[in-house]
C-alpha cells in the first residue's frame, strides 16, 4: 500500500508539466467529484447537473476480468475515488460515455494511469497533443 502511494506522489509531480495543458489553455471542463470506478479507464461523476460516466481519453486498460485488471481498477480508485476532478469533454462514445481527460488539480489521471503501467496509449485515437502518452 506505501508503495502504490509513494508511486502516486511520484507519477503527480512527473506529469505536472504536462497535466494543465488544457487548463491554462482555457477549454472547457466540467468540474465533479468521482463516485464510482468501473474499472482502470472509466469513472463515473457527480456533476452539478448529474452523474455521468466519463471513459478515459487516449488510453486503454484491461477490463476487470482480464488479467491486470483488478489492479488497475483498484489503482485507480486509491487515485481518483470521492475526488474532485476537472474534466476535459472530447465527444460521446457509442456507449453513451463521456469521452475526456480527467485531471485532478495538477495532475492528468489519464497520463498517471499509463506512467503507472495500469494502462497503455491507445494510438489510433489519439490527437497529436496526445503524443506525450507513447513513451509513458
Amino acid at each position: 500500500m506505501k508503495s502504490i502511494l509513494w508511486v502516486l506522489a511520484l507519477t503527480a509531480a512527473t506529469l505536472f508539466a504536462h497535466s494543465t495543458a488544457a487548463l491554462s489553455e482555457g477549454r472547457s471542463v466540467l468540474a465533479g467529484r468521482v463516485v464510482k470506478v468501473i474499472d482502470g479507464d472509466t469513472i463515473d461523476v457527480r456533476l452539478q447537473s448529474g452523474l455521468i460516466r466519463v471513459r478515459f481519453h487516449g488510453v486503454d486498460a484491461p477490463e476487470n476480468a482480464q488479467n491486470h485488471g483488478k489492479e488497475a481498477t483498484a489503482a485507480l480508485s486509491l487515485l481518483v475515488m470521492d475526488k474532485d476532478v476537472q474534466i476535459e469533454p472530447f465527444e460521446q462514445d457509442r456507449y453513451d460515455r463521456l469521452v475526456g481527460i480527467v485531471f485532478i488539480g495538477e495532475l492528468n489521471v489519464n497520463s498517471a494511469a499509463v506512467r503507472n503501467g495500469h494502462a497503455w496509449a491507445m494510438r489510433r485515437y489519439m490527437r497529436k497533443a496526445d503524443a506525450v502518452l507513447v513513451p509513458l
